[in-house]
């Protein structure tokens, strides 16, 4: 979000791999589209939308409690975004608590948050603050499922989390086995002899194949015929399927997003479910 403007005075079109929320590729000022900014993963509400919506309908929670990061646009976006969803899907949000930065001691939080009795509890957080909240959790007798978002995604959460974060849930971008991304599983397999962490590789890879096919149909000319190269890809083939952006706000259209549980014992995210659209 803060480099957009940049790249935009320089008229150098900028392609981010991760960043989800919407304010990258939309000026929140005036709602329109940034010309030179464009990527190739789901936004977050998408993503909060579609973990409101497995909340409801699979774990059949009906009393939801967030965990976020107040310091963290990532994080408020996505528990406003949830909590919006959950609410619309007939939820109840009982509880939502902040912390700070750099914080990682949750436990006056949470003991809010046991007293409501949520069935979910929503932590929109790196891996750190997730296994340091499911530990503290745990420690106070907590019992509700655990969800979380995208960054979640890392052998880290399992290592920091242990016991604590086994069975949690989260959405991801891609999981590894998705039927599109085997082959590049097992090239990178191959090439460094584990698989690859995912969501990052698998979408730094989209987006170059995105930068690529604009600069063949633009001819390298310059930062604005690249922009409109980007702007009007079609059914590309990239990693993690077939990509067609939306010139409307440079989001790729029916990108989908998986439900992964976390699985301690075998040290891995398991596969529970795709979307395509929040109604599925």
């Amino acid at each position: 979000i803060a480099s957009a403007p940049v790249f935009e005075r320089a008229e150098i079109p900028m392609v981010v791999t991760t960043a989800t929320n919407p304010y990258v590729t939309i000026d929140q000022r005036t709602d329109k589209v940034r010309p030179y900014a464009f990527r190739p993963c789901f936004i977050d509400p998408f993503q909060g939308t579609v973990a409101a919506r497995f909340a409801i309908t699979d774990l059949g929670a009906k009393k939801g409690a967030i965990l976020y990061d107040v310091g963290s646009d990532y994080g408020q976006w996505l528990a406003r975004y949830f909590e919006e969803a959950f609410v619309a899907k007939g939820g109840e949000v009982v509880a939502k608590e902040a912390f700070r930065t750099e914080e990682l001691d949750y436990r006056a939080q949470l003991g809010k948050i046991k007293e409501l009795g949520p069935d979910v509890i929503f932590i929109p957080t790196s891996q750190k603050e997730a296994a340091m909240a499911a530990k503290q959790a745990r420690d106070l007798g907590i019992e509700a499922v655990l969800l979380g978002t995208d960054n979640w995604g890392s052998p880290d959460l399992i290592e920091l989390g242990g016991s604590a974060i086994d069975g949690g849930y989260f959405v991801n971008l891609t999981d590894l086995a998705d039927p599109d991304i085997q082959e590049f599983v097992a090239e990178y397999k191959a090439a460094f002899g584990e698989d690859p962490v995912l969501p990052n590789p698998v979408m730094a890879q989209d987006a170059l194949l995105m930068i690529v096919d604009a600069l063949d149909r633009s001819g390298g000319a310059g930062g604005e015929p690249l922009a409109e190269a980007l702007a009007t890809i079609k059914d590309l083939k990239v990693t993690s399927g077939v990509l067609t952006v939306d010139p409307a706000d440079h989001n790729p259209l029916d990108k989908p997003a998986v439900i992964q549980q976390v699985d301690v014992a075998n040290a891995a995210f398991k596969f529970v479910k795709k979307y395509v659209s929040v109604e599925d």
